[in-house]
């Protein structure tokens, strides 16, 4: 009995123990539960909300296109002496003087374009002729070539140039004999010439430089030269009147006019109010810089032939960039210089057409 009672006893300490556990652990649990949510919670509203992120609006950079530096033009290599051109090769030939024809038979001519420096000058029946010099550039054919004349010899010299003719008039030969100049005529030479089928004689001499250096070679005329100093500027301030066309009349029936074009900066050549271009390339004749020299002019002989007087000095204009100016003109240095104010004028870069009129005509300058 008392073993029992003590067994019991023990059972009730167990349960005992047990419920107070689960009494403990029940106590516990109802005071964690309301802690962890209110925790929960606190936690809850202190968490930052992430909101969505704004769209951006992305722009692109702008590629700013460099600026464009404006290069210093480049030096040439060598210049032309008679023009002052650039070139790619030096230019060191001794010039050909071409006489050139300029009768209506004679027109288009070939090869004037080509030419660095062209002088007209009357011949006879009030008939011009051209002296072309030839150093810078030279054309597949030049021609007709015709007769010489004395004053044509004098402005050849004034380049130390091999004189090109058919023929010539007394006076002329017997300058070419006597001062021994360097000349390649037709009637003599007619190896270095060609007579072309397109014309009638005597409007039918031709030539070309690879004709021309055989006949220099074949005479063994020296290839030195001596040439005059010719000045002339790049950057040159014109202070001439405008001037838009000029009109020279050697007659009545033969006018030369000069326009000047903005375009081009040049002065185009028109003879009686026509195009005067060339017979290969149909091209007007331009000239950069153009001077008219007023000379006194005398006929020497029954068949008309001229004297021309070009050693002294005398009046004249320039024509540069579409501007006049009035000048005086004077052989000095071997070749006629020009000058406004005792100041003698700069050319421009490029070729030079010289008017030889009698200083009875009356040129028109139309500004």
């Amino acid at each position: 009995m008392k073993k029992q009672l003590q067994r019991l006893v023990e059972q009730w300490n167990q349960l005992a123990t047990h419920w107070k556990v689960a009494l403990a652990v029940g106590i516990v649990i109802m005071l964690i539960t309301p802690l962890a949510m209110c925790t929960r919670s606190e936690t809850a509203d202190t968490i930052p909300q992430i909101e969505e992120p704004e769209e951006i609006e992305v722009v692109e950079p702008v590629e700013e296109e460099p600026e464009e530096v404006e290069e210093e033009p480049k030096e040439p290599n060598y210049r032309a002496p008679l023009t002052y051109e650039g070139m790619d090769r030096p230019v060191n030939k001794r010039p050909y003087a071409v006489l050139i024809e300029n009768s209506p038979q004679a027109r288009p001519q070939s090869g004037l374009d080509k030419a660095d420096i062209v002088y007209e000058v009357l011949a006879e029946g009030s008939i011009t002729r051209f002296i072309a010099i030839y150093q810078s550039q030279f054309p597949e054919s030049i021609g007709p070539i015709r007769s010489a004349r004395k004053y044509m010899l004098d402005i050849a010299g004034y380049y130390d140039a091999v004189i090109v003719h058919a023929g010539g008039s007394p006076g002329a030969l017997e300058q070419i004999r006597r001062q021994q100049l360097p000349s390649l005529s037709e009637i003599i030479n007619g190896a270095y010439f060609k007579r072309e089928s397109f014309r009638r004689a005597p409007h039918n001499v031709y030539s070309n430089v690879e004709l021309l250096d055989k006949g220099v070679e074949a005479r063994n005329y020296r290839q030195t030269y001596n040439l005059p100093e010719i000045p002339f500027a790049l950057d040159k301030e014109i202070r001439g009147e405008d001037v838009t066309e000029v009109l020279i009349p050697y007659s009545s029936t033969y006018q030369v006019k000069y326009r000047y074009s903005d375009l081009t900066g040049n002065y185009h050549r028109f003879i009686n109010n026509m195009a005067h271009t060339d017979l290969v390339t149909n091209q007007q004749l331009q000239a950069t810089n153009v001077f008219i020299v007023f000379a006194r002019h005398s006929v020497m002989d029954n068949e008309g032939r001229l004297n021309i007087n070009l050693e002294s000095s005398g009046r004249g204009y320039a024509l540069q960039q579409g501007t006049v100016q009035e000048v005086t003109w004077r052989h000095e240095g071997g070749v006629v210089r020009y000058y406004v104010g005792g100041q003698e004028i700069e050319r421009l870069p490029g070729n030079t057409w010289v008017q030889i009129v009698p200083d009875i005509v009356a040129v028109s300058i139309q500004q």
